[in-house]
């Protein structure tokens, strides 16, 4: 299954809570917010060298033809820029700049996944009730039930425990894990260990990272909270913090 087919089928993910806990009533109608950047097509492009290099050509096409060194502004490169883009047809069009950058850091992410069997990339969908039908799709998952996940990420020294710590909590990554672990679970699939690969796309340093049990298990019972918040807007109905959600202020 792509990443499209994934994303196209009809169930809540763990990117979707973050919409969920914020605005669940815009949430069950449908509307997202639209996020692109030019970091997350990068870091895109880092997960598919690193887990799935084997499709890289069918999804990629590198801006690499004869006579892309020439002058842009130039009738040469214009008209040796137009014939190459015919054989492009839908793939995604890649900067060699770009590639060869994302492909250092996937060789190097790779040596710490290349020691494990499993699986890169595989669907899973079950029902978390009768109403909610969840889904994930882990960055890889070894014969033996570890979930490793890969996360490029830049302004951040990886040598840095403190900052690396801040990170994970600030951007929910153990809830986005405690998710995966919740749904592998309801498929009974044990998970023993959530290792995380991080990439600097600054200086293309790799780490490796263990999270705690209990760390887990925090992310896992916030994402079940927001799926009780959400399971119960639909059986009963809408109020006021499914509207707006209160907020608290600082004490400073």
């Amino acid at each position: 299954m792509t990443n499209e087919e994934y994303r196209a089928v009809d169930a809540i993910s763990s990117s979707d809570l973050d919409y969920l806990d914020t605005n669940p009533y815009l949430f069950s109608l449908g509307i997202r917010p639209q996020k692109k950047s030019k970091a997350m097509e990068f870091g895109t492009l880092v997960h598919s060298l690193t887990l799935e290099p084997e499709k890289f050509d069918e999804e990629y096409a590198v801006e690499d033809f004869e006579g892309c060194h020439l002058n842009k502004n130039t009738k040469a490169y214009k008209e040796a820029k137009a014939e190459w883009l015919q054989n492009v047809g839908n793939r995604k069009i890649v900067s060699k700049d770009d590639f060869e950058k994302a492909k250092e850091i996937a060789d190097r992410a790779r040596k710490l996944i290349e020691p494990f069997d499993g699986v890169a990339e595989e669907s899973h969908f079950t029902n978390w009730n009768e109403h909610i039908k969840v889904k994930c799709r882990p960055d890889f998952l070894t014969n033996d039930g570890l979930l490793i996940d890969l996360k490029t990420i830049s302004n951040i020294n990886l040598n840095n425990d403190y900052l690396l710590a801040k990170a994970i909590k600030d951007r929910k990554y153990h809830r986005q894990l405690g998710f995966y672990k919740m749904v592998l679970e309801l498929k009974r699939i044990e998970i023993k260990e959530v290792l995380i690969v991080f990439a600097n796309t600054d200086d293309l340093w790799v780490r490796g990272i263990r999270l705690n049990h209990e760390d887990i298990e925090i992310g896992r019972i916030e994402a079940n909270n927001i799926l009780d918040r959400y399971n119960s807007i639909l059986l009963h109905g809408l109020d006021l913090g499914s509207l707006f959600k209160p907020i608290q202020l600082p004490q400073y």
